[in-house]
């Protein structure tokens, strides 16, 4: 385990996307708010949209200087100098897009005398679908049909067709369509957060040769079982081990031969701890254990582990049989330890056993 600090950024595919979605997320809204202010203001005094009145567009053009100046803030300030987003700007971005939708909708529609423009509320909506988030999609979906009943209310022009033989179909139709439209747009939403994202995390956590969890999402499941076990007081251990001398196996049968090694290794452990219990691959040849067990009971799953790797050789090409051994440190979550002393303390009791003989399970120093 090498001797570094842990990473407190732990990125996740979702991190991943957005980050680099992000301007688009930013400047699409934002975009066409600007392209509609512009055209309306144009078509009013060209005579296009003489019905408009005057002080409802000014403010309207007010409204989306302030959207574009709040959206430049949030492209200019959004990302960190590795080009990750901001959680709580992002988080502040969402809303203010959620509110910048529910406002565009209703300038827009009370600012033009359309009669049709109720069939516009699904293309609103159409911008949240990016985000994958199932609670900004419940505000925005819910706020534009709200919106749209209020309007049947206010200017009934812009829902209820003619009076006449086909009123009622109609009517029906314009429900139906709306209705239709909001839940296949909020059902590309929660399919999209629940598996899209749920794939592109497994698919960027698990480590593609042995089949572990990787390091870049170790940080992230340690502080979860540091805080339940502190909160709930059980018990709590980690392992780091190390296989020895695993260069000489590389150096000796080559690297092919080392990846059914720690194939091997990878198996041994997953198959020798609990359910419960989570499993990495650090880097290298070494792997990481998040055990929900006290340090007695961690030592004897070591113990065991250790034990069975010793006596589980790979039968490398059918012709030669490769055996390893591995040394393991433990280590057992105390009341005021914090993640990075945990990762010393196993760390230490690692190398000890390094320096005095290896192939053994080290929890004292």
């Amino acid at each position: 385990m090498q001797k570094d600090k842990v990473n407190d950024r732990q990125t996740s595919a979702i991190d991943v996307y957005l980050s680099r979605a992000f301007r688009f997320l930013v400047i699409a809204p934002t975009a066409v708010a600007m392209y509609s202010a512009v055209a309306y203001t144009i078509s009013y005094f060209v005579g296009t949209y003489r019905s408009v009145s005057f002080v409802g567009l000014v403010a309207f053009d007010i409204t989306n200087l302030i959207y574009l100046a709040i959206a430049l803030y949030f492209l200019f300030t959004g990302c960190d100098k590795d080009g990750f987003i901001d959680s709580r700007k992002f988080r502040l971005h969402k809303i203010f897009v959620g509110i910048g939708i529910l406002v565009q909708w209703n300038f827009t529609a009370y600012l033009i005398p359309a009669k049709e423009f109720w069939a516009w509320g699904p293309f609103f909506a159409l911008f949240i679908v990016f985000f994958f988030d199932s609670k900004l999609a419940h505000f925005v979906i819910v706020g534009l049909t709200l919106s749209t009943i209020v309007s049947y209310f206010l200017k009934p022009s812009l829902f209820v067709p003619r009076t006449d033989e086909y009123f009622l179909p109609d009517v029906t139709f314009r429900i139906a369509h709306l209705f239709m439209s909001m839940v296949f747009i909020y059902t590309i939403v929660r399919l999209g957060e629940k598996y899209l994202i749920h794939e592109l995390e497994k698919y960027a956590n698990l480590d593609p040769l042995t089949k572990l969890l990787n390091r870049r999402c170790l940080n992230t499941y340690m502080q979860d079982a540091c805080k339940k076990a502190k909160r709930s007081g059980e018990p709590l251990s980690v392992m780091i081990m190390d296989i020895d001398d695993f260069k000489k196996v590389n150096d000796t049968y080559g690297h092919e031969c080392g990846d059914e090694i720690l194939k091997m290794v990878a198996l041994e452990v997953s198959t020798g701890v609990k359910p419960g219990d989570i499993v990495f691959r650090w880097g290298g040849e070494e792997i990481f254990v998040i055990l929900k067990t006290d340090e007695k009971q961690a030592v004897q799953v070591a113990e065991r582990i250790r034990s069975s790797i010793e006596n589980c050789p790979v039968n490398y090409k059918d012709s030669v049989k490769v055996s390893v051994t591995v040394t393991i440190g433990v280590s057992a979550y105390t009341e005021g330890a914090t993640i990075q002393s945990i990762f010393d303390d196993v760390d230490n009791k690692l190398y000890y056993g390094k320096r005095h003989g290896k192939n053994r399970v080290v929890s004292r120093i």
